[in-house]
């Protein structure tokens, strides 16, 4: 830290001046980019630990730098349903769940219980209650009691619902998806357009 300023007033006699003047500074501040990014974040309000899917969809846009319409847009919804979503004002649709999990990268419920891997399986796949039981194998009451936690599915149909799940759950872990920001230029964006609702590439490590 330097204070050229105030050294050259250091010692003279301020009375004889005009006009009153206060002593100033200059002065270097000097952080990481990282955690410039992160304090920029958090006054535009990023939630450290977010619990619900509209915490989670505001992180994730904040961290892009997107504005709410250009995440409606990517998701191909309106951008007052996007933004009710991350007021958690509204929940969407299972058929809107798979391009929100793109977006997210991740699935926001961690917690590993029967009845949250029929639901995640059917938010994946973006299916009801009565397509999965038919693919499956059952009848629909009984895949919404799983759902609800009233019964139990048998060993056979706990791995049949990991089958169904498989080939989309591991590929969401941990995942950074490219998405096409309508603002950043073409020479410093990292971001491809979108060219499936559903089916966004994720950048490699």
């Amino acid at each position: 830290m330097s204070c050229i300023a105030c050294n050259q007033f250091k010692g003279s006699d301020l009375s004889s001046l005009d006009h009153p003047i206060l002593p100033f500074c200059f002065f270097d501040i000097r952080v990481s980019k990282e955690a410039l990014k992160s304090f920029i974040l958090r006054k535009k309000g990023l939630f450290d630990q977010p619990r619900t899917l509209g915490e989670h969809l505001r992180n994730r846009r904040l961290e892009l730098g997107f504005r709410q319409e250009d995440v409606a847009v990517q998701l191909g919804t309106l951008r007052e349903v996007y933004e009710r979503w991350e007021r958690d004002e509204r929940t969407p649709v299972v058929s809107e769940w798979p391009g929100i999990l793109s977006f997210l990268g991740y699935y926001p419920d961690p917690e590993e219980t029967t009845a949250n891997l029929v639901l995640k399986t059917r938010r994946y796949r973006g299916m009801d209650q009565k397509r999965l039981a038919q693919v499956i194998g059952v009848i629909h009451q009984r895949l919404r009691d799983w759902e609800l936690g009233k019964s139990q599915p048998t060993a056979e149909q706990i791995n049949q619902l990991k089958q169904i799940a498989g080939e989309l759950l591991p590929s969401y872990g941990n995942r950074q998806p490219q998405l096409h920001n309508p603002r950043a230029s073409s020479e410093d964006s990292c971001y491809t357009p979108k060219t499936a609702k559903h089916n966004i590439t994720p950048i490699s490590p």
